[in-house]
């Protein structure tokens, strides 16, 4: 039986992730996750994608982003492909990397839409002893840290608040509200 053809819209927002196949590793080294920030600026500057939010865990990824045109599954294609190149050929293996195809769900503007971007930034509760340094996720950088390109901060940071400062306060503050870090909640 076919699979269901991919949602693909013009100025889609899309939460897209997947896994390691058996749950393995897809980052072994730093050299993977630099090689993996670097095929995901090039590829969304050649898409046309805007990168709202990023974490890359040693065993699957989480993206936030917005495609200008309806081109998803290209723009997937493109870095999943290359990094699976650079994997096999680094760890000299062969065969799959991931388990399935991406995962793709369609974003609404709205609530939502900042809930996403917190539970993306949060998945390395535990992994490195709190959130805000965990090194492979955007949250850093909108606090500050520059590292990927393409990263549209200004998008998000406007929805807390208009001035730069206080939105990066009011942006923090609720990545603490209910994380469990043990931090003051607002």
């Amino acid at each position: 039986m076919a699979r269901k053809p991919r949602e693909q819209v013009a100025g889609g927002f899309y939460h897209i992730y997947n896994r390691g196949v058996d749950k393995r590793p897809i980052f072994e080294d730093t050299l993977d996750y630099i090689v993996f920030f670097e095929l995901l600026n090039q590829t969304a500057l050649n898409h046309r994608c805007s990168v709202y939010a990023y974490c890359l865990m040693p065993n699957h990824y989480h993206l936030f982003f917005q495609t200008k045109d309806s081109n998803l599954s290209s723009f997937m294609k493109s870095l999943i492909s290359k990094y699976v190149r650079h994997f096999n050929l680094s760890h000299e293996r062969v065969g799959t990397l991931f388990q399935s195809r991406f995962n793709s769900k369609t974003v609404e503007k709205d609530a939502y839409l900042l809930t996403l971007v917190k539970y993306i930034h949060l998945n390395p509760l535990g992994l490195e002893g709190s959130f805000q340094k965990y090194r492979w996720s955007s949250y850093g950088e909108y606090l500050g840290d520059k590292k990927l390109p393409c990263l549209d901060k200004e998008w998000i940071l406007n929805q807390f608040h208009i001035n730069p400062e206080l939105a990066k306060k009011k942006f923090e503050e609720f990545h603490l509200m209910g994380s469990g870090t043990g931090q003051t909640r607002v």
